[in-house]
C-alpha cells in the first residue's frame, strides 16, 4: 500500500470523508497509538483498530470555506468519485429534511 511506503512505521493521522472498504483498507496503515478524524455523517462509519482512537466531529459551514470551495472548483477540471449511493425509496431516514436549498449559486454570493 502507497501509505505504507510513505511512512513504513504508519500514519500519526488520518481524516477520512468517506466511508467503506477501500477507506477501511487505507485505515489499516495507521499506526498503533494514531487517531483518525471524521466527521459524523460519514457512512458506513470508518472501521479503526484496537490501538487507534476515531475522533468524530462536526463540520461547520462558512460563508468563507464555501467561497473557497468554489473558488477550487473554477480553476480547473477535477474527478468527483461516488462510492455509494443511497435511494431515497430504501432508507428515507438519510434524507434531509427541511426546505431544499434555492438553485442560487454559492458562487454568486462570493463576489
Amino acid at each position: 500500500m502507497a501509505a505504507r511506503e510513505f511512512a513504513p512505521g504508519g500514519l500519526d493521522a488520518a481524516v477520512v470523508t468517506v466511508g467503506g472498504e477501500t477507506a477501511d483498507q487505507a485505515l489499516s496503515s495507521v499506526r498503533d497509538g494514531g487517531r483518525v478524524a471524521s466527521p459524523y455523517g460519514v457512512m458506513p462509519d470508518p472501521n479503526v483498530r484496537p490501538g487507534v482512537t476515531l475522533i468524530r466531529y462536526n463540520g461547520a459551514r462558512c460563508q468563507d470555506a464555501t467561497c473557497k470551495l468554489n473558488r477550487l472548483i473554477d480553476s480547473g477540471p477535477f474527478d468527483v468519485h461516488v462510492a455509494r449511493t443511497v435511494h431515497s425509496r430504501s432508507n428515507r431516514s438519510l434524507m434531509p429534511t427541511g426546505p431544499l436549498p434555492s438553485t442560487t449559486s454559492a458562487s454568486s454570493l462570493c463576489g
